[in-house]
């Protein structure tokens, strides 16, 4: 006698077991449970970061298409120059009182390019290759610091504060070494030149009264030329010249106009 035995699509599944209870998680906080997956054809997909946009199923060309990355657009990196001035820079109500002796500022400065301002500073020389020429000559700017030494009616006579592009006052540079003096910061013991640079002048003490501006250790006063800068520029202020090294810098000022 033969016993019918049952095929396997006859025996139960263990896929046939009842669905588990929900977890004390998806119970106390309302959370529903994750949806069995599906064995069935693909269906439109949702991205909720793509505001709810409907991507066709499977592998259809249009698919394809809008699922080719975008090309990324780089935005060209605005040259410094281009950027305006900040707050600490303004027109000074009161000129009269803000201009005296030793005060140190810093101002935008204009001046006629030469080849050797042009290769010590390349800043300058950026923005002077886009400046439209002036009957074949071209300007140069920079953020130049000065020291007033001279107070007239609407304007002051000022010396110049400079670094040289690092190099400090070497005998490649522009002016005699004699007419240069050291700058420091007042409470800071100041470096000593470099033996080429051939500095008599005795240094000249800074009080920075803005904690955006430091003197380098590299900062020369160039007694050898003045400035003139009228009181309508916008200007930032750097700080002044300690009292007790005022007299020197008269001095100074006395020895280039005498």
């Amino acid at each position: 006698m033969r016993v019918a035995i049952p095929t396997p699509a006859l025996l139960p599944s263990r896929a046939t077991k009842s669905t588990p209870s929900l977890s004390k998680k998806h119970q106390i906080a309302g959370v529903p449970p994750p949806a069995p997956a599906s064995s069935g054809p693909a269906h439109n997909i949702t991205h909720p970061d793509r505001g709810g946009e409907t991507q066709p199923p499977g592998n259809s060309p249009e698919r394809r298409v809008n699922c080719i990355p975008r090309p990324t657009i780089s935005q060209p990196q605005r040259p410094s120059y281009e950027e305006p001035l900040g707050p600490e820079f303004s027109a000074i109500a009161k000129p009269k009182r803000f201009f005296c002796t030793g005060r140190v500022f810093a101002t935008v400065w204009f001046e006629p390019s030469t080849e050797d301002i042009l290769q010590q500073q390349p800043k300058p020389r950026e923005w002077s290759s886009v400046c439209p020429a002036f009957h074949g000559q071209k300007p140069v700017a920079k953020i130049r610091w000065f020291v007033v030494v001279k107070r007239r009616l609407h304007h002051s006579l000022c010396f110049t504060i400079t670094t040289y592009a690092g190099k400090a006052a070497s005998r490649t540079t522009r002016g005699r070494a004699g007419d240069h003096a050291v700058l420091f910061r007042v409470g800071i013991q100041p470096e000593a030149p470099d033996d080429d640079e051939d500095i008599t002048r005795g240094p000249i003490g800074i009080i920075v009264e803005d904690a955006e501006y430091y003197i380098s250790p590299f900062a020369r006063l160039d007694c050898g030329r003045i400035y003139t800068v009228e009181d309508n520029l916008k200007v930032a202020k750097v700080g002044r010249v300690h009292r007790d090294f005022l007299p020197a810098l008269e001095q100074y000022y006395r020895d280039i106009v005498l």
